[in-house]
């Protein structure tokens, strides 16, 4: 980045209040956002299968990969969260 680009987004960051993101961290929280949709929607359908009184066929397995999908969307955001504010120190 060079100091001018550098500047704009200490000036953009303080006149909005937002950090501006890069088009990598753009698209990180793209991914995050889009991985935790997934997320929902699998979440959505346990809940009515649960609702109307079916076990759901869900496995201990299932729950472990929906546990690491999640864990992973977390640490993608945090990566995103420190990579911003790192570019203000």
């Amino acid at each position: 980045m060079t100091s001018n680009a550098f500047v704009v987004d200490i000036i953009n960051h303080y006149i909005t209040g937002h950090p501006t993101l890069s088009n990598n961290e753009m698209q990180a929280l793209y991914q995050s956002n889009y991985q935790l949709l997934r997320i929902g929607r699998n979440l959505n359908q346990i809940a009515r299968q649960l609702n109307i009184g079916e076990s759901g066929g869900i496995t201990t397995d299932e729950i472990q990969k929906l546990r690491t999908l999640i864990e992973k969307h977390t640490e993608s955001v945090s990566e995103v969260i420190q990579a911003s504010r790192r570019k203000f120190e």
